[in-house]
C-alpha cells in the first residue's frame, strides 16, 4: 500500500504531529492534501509570515501585519480557510500584546481554540465576542488585575461571557472576577497575583473539579492559613510561586512540606500515597 491510498482517517492522525515544514512537504506530496499546503502558502504570503508562525500554532506577537485595504478581503478569506484546518486538527491561535481593536477585527477569522493576552483593562468587549463566536479559551492572561468596569451591567456581561468561555488556564484574574471562579468548571491552571489587603480566593478551589495547578505571586498570613486548610483536601496537585529564588519562601516551603507537597525545584507536587 502506498501513502497515496491511505484513508483520510489515518492521514488525520499523522497531520497533528507534523511540524510546519514537514506538513508542507507532506501535503504537497498528496493531491488530496494540497489544500493544506495552498492555505499555508497563501496566508504566509499575504502576511509575510514564516511557516513556523502558522502551524501548529497561528501566532501573532506585538502586532498584526499591515495589509493594504485592497487585500483585506482576500486576507480574511485566506485566514478563515487556514483556521478551518487548524480547528480540524485541534490547533490554536496565540495573540500576545495585540491591540484591542485588532483583536476584535480578526477574531471571527481565527480557529476555535485561542490563547490570548488581554490588552489593558478588563476588555469585556473581547471576552463577549469570543463567547458569542463560540471560541474555546485555552489561556487568558490579563495585564490589569484591579481595573473596575464603570457599569454594573458591563461587569455582569463580562462574568457571564467568561463562564460561557470556560477557559482552561487563567493568569492574573482581575479582582472583580474572583466571584465566578467556582463556575469555571474546565479551569486546570490558575495564577493569582498578590494584592495587599485582598484575600486569596482559596475557598473556591474546592468547587473547581478540574483545577490541578495554582501559582501564587506571594501569600500573606491569611493566604498561608487558607493554603494549609484548603490544599490538602482539594484536587490541586501542583503549587508554584512566581519568584526566581525559591529560597526566599521559607514559610511557604515549610507549610507545603507539612501538608504533603514535595519540593521539586520550582514547584511543589502533592505526595502520592
Amino acid at each position: 500500500m502506498t501513502i497515496e491510498v491511505l484513508p483520510q482517517e489515518l492521514l488525520d492522525q499523522v497531520i497533528p504531529h507534523l511540524d510546519a515544514a514537514s506538513l508542507l512537504r507532506f501535503s504537497r506530496a498528496l493531491p488530496k492534501l494540497n489544500f493544506i499546503a495552498n492555505s499555508l502558502f497563501r496566508v504566509g504570503t499575504l502576511l509575510n509570515k514564516t511557516l513556523g508562525t502558522l502551524w501548529p500554532t497561528l501566532s501573532f506577537f506585538y502586532r498584526f501585519p499591515a495589509v493594504p485595504p485592497n487585500k483585506q478581503t482576500e486576507l480574511f478569506e485566506a485566514l478563515s480557510a487556514l483556521s478551518v484546518i487548524l480547528t480540524r486538527y485541534n490547533c490554536l491561535a496565540q495573540l500576545e500584546y495585540i491591540d484591542g481593536s485588532t483583536i476584535i477585527a480578526i477574531l471571527p477569522y481565527l480557529p476555535r481554540r485561542i490563547s490570548i493576552r488581554v490588552p489593558d483593562g478588563l476588555r469585556d468587549d473581547i471576552i463577549l465576542q469570543m463567547a458569542e463566536l463560540g471560541k474555546q479559551a485555552e489561556s487568558l492572561v490579563w495585564n490589569t488585575i484591579d481595573t473596575k468596569l464603570q457599569r454594573d451591567d458591563s461587569l455582569n456581561q463580562l462574568q457571564q461571557s467568561l463562564v460561557l468561555l470556560n477557559p482552561r488556564r487563567i493568569t492574573n484574574l482581575p479582582l472583580s472576577l474572583y466571584g465566578i471562579l467556582e463556575h469555571l468548571q474546565s479551569l486546570t491552571t490558575l495564577a493569582i497575583p498578590y494584592i495587599k489587603g485582598v484575600a486569596c480566593p482559596a475557598s473556591s478551589f474546592l468547587l473547581m473539579p478540574a483545577l490541578r495547578t495554582v501559582m501564587f505571586e506571594a501569600l500573606d498570613e491569611h493566604g498561608r492559613r487558607a493554603m494549609i486548610q484548603i490544599l490538602p483536601i482539594s484536587r490541586i496537585t501542583t503549587v508554584k510561586f512566581r519568584v526566581v529564588d525559591v529560597g526566599k519562601l521559607p514559610n511557604e516551603r515549610e507549610l507545603l512540606a507539612e501538608i504533603g507537597f514535595l519540593d521539586n525545584i520550582r514547584e511543589w507536587n502533592k505526595r502520592v500515597c
